[in-house]
């Protein structure tokens, strides 16, 4: 094994999140925060190996500011018209 995926396609734009005391947060904010943590556990294990992130649907310019040198964007491209034609 290369690498360690721990959180396949979350959605980092649709779900609003509530946080304890009802305030909304970016839920974007919270997967690379989940991320972040993520990473010191994975290389703590073992830090020969590669981080895996989904890209949480965001663009390529939004990962820019998640810089780790072990990390893998993992992209899924789905294709067949609009959202609810994949549902």
């Amino acid at each position: 094994m290369v690498g360690i995926e721990v959180l396949n396609e979350p959605n980092g734009y649709v779900i609003p999140l509530y946080m304890d005391n009802n305030t909304v947060a970016d839920v974007s904010s919270t997967i690379s925060g989940y991320y972040d943590t993520a990473v010191g556990l994975v290389q703590n294990a073992n830090n020969q190996m590669l981080f895996i992130i989904h890209d949480a649907f965001e663009s390529l310019y939004y990962w820019t500011s998640f810089a780790n040198p072990n990390a893998v964007l993992d992209t899924h491209h789905y294709e067949g018209g609009s959202l609810a034609d994949m549902y």
